[in-house]
């Protein structure tokens, strides 16, 4: 778990620009989120429910 997290951060690029609502359910994203997560484009619960989608979690 700890390994997977170290990655993912890994990847995140830092220069790329968040949207600012939801692509998913058009909610606000939050800035604490926007900014932890650069490039972001969902809310943390439609995130969570694409990546059990995916098959992810």
């Amino acid at each position: 778990m700890m390994r997977d997290h170290a990655i993912q951060a890994h990847r995140l690029n830092h220069s790329a620009v968040s949207a600012t609502h939801c692509e998913e359910c058009g909610d606000r994203l939050s800035d604490a989120r926007r900014k932890a997560y650069p490039g972001c484009t969902m809310c943390v619960e439609c995130q969570v429910d694409a990546e059990r989608r995916n098959g992810r979690m």
